[in-house]
C-alpha cells in the first residue's frame, strides 16, 4: 500500500506484485512436439532482455489501450514480479453464475470481444520494435483470403492447445499425488 497525497484513504494506492514465471507457450514449445503456437520472432527475448516480469510489462502495455501507469516490474532476490495497480473495489469474476449453457456462451461473447480488441491494438501503431505489422489489417487479409485453411488453422490450434491443457492437467495431477512442491 502506498500512502497518498493527503491523508485521507482515497488517494491511497494498492500496488500488487505478481511472480511472473516463463511464458507457457514457450514452455509448451519445448514440452511437446507440438506445431508452434506462437510465431517466436514477434517477441523474441532479446526485446524484453530475457527478463519475464518485462516480458508481461511490454505484452500488457501493448495489449491494453491507457494501460494503468504503474504497471512495471522488479526482481527481488533474483524472482521477477510485475507490478500493478490494484482497486480495493475490485471484485473477482464469479464462475458460479454460469449456470447455463447461454450464460456461458454470452460470457464467452464478450470475453471474445475484449481478446479481439486487445489483439487489434496490439501492434505497429504501440511500438514497431516490438511488433512491426499492423495486426488488424493481417488478420483482416488473412481472413478475406483463403477461409477454409484460415479454419483449418484455427481448428488445428484449438487441438493442439487442447493436447498441452491435458498434458498439463495430468503433470499436475500426479505432481500433486507424487507430494511434489507446486509452488
Amino acid at each position: 500500500m502506498i500512502e497518498g497525497p493527503s491523508s485521507v484513504t482515497d488517494d491511497d494506492l494498492i500496488v500488487e506484485m505478481k511472480q511472473e514465471r516463463t511464458s507457457a507457450v514457450a514452455i509448451s514449445r519445448v514440452r511437446l512436439a507440438l506445431r508452434a503456437i506462437a510465431v517466436p520472432s514477434l517477441l523474441p527475448s532479446s526485446i524484453y532482455e530475457n527478463h519475464e516480469e518485462k516480458r508481461v510489462t511490454i505484452a500488457t502495455k501493448t495489449m491494453l489501450f491507457n494501460t494503468d501507469p504503474l504497471v512495471g516490474y522488479a526482481t527481488v532476490s533474483g524472482i521477477p514480479f510485475i507490478l500493478h495497480e490494484k482497486s480495493p473495489y475490485q471484485v473477482d469474476f464469479d464462475y458460479k453464475l454460469l449456470t447455463t449453457k447461454s450464460k456461458f456462451m454470452d460470457a464467452m461473447a464478450y470475453a471474445g470481444k475484449v481478446v479481439a480488441k486487445n489483439h487489434a491494438i496490439s501492434d505497429k501503431d504501440y511500438d514497431t520494435a516490438i511488433v512491426a505489422v499492423s495486426v488488424d489489417k493481417e488478420v483482416t487479409d488473412m481472413t478475406s483470403g483463403d477461409r477454409a485453411a484460415f479454419k483449418d488453422e484455427i481448428v488445428n490450434f484449438a487441438v493442439d492447445y487442447a493436447t498441452q491443457v491435458e498434458y498439463d492437467y495430468t503433470s499436475f495431477v500426479n505432481a500433486y499425488n507424487q507430494g511434489v512442491p507446486l509452488y
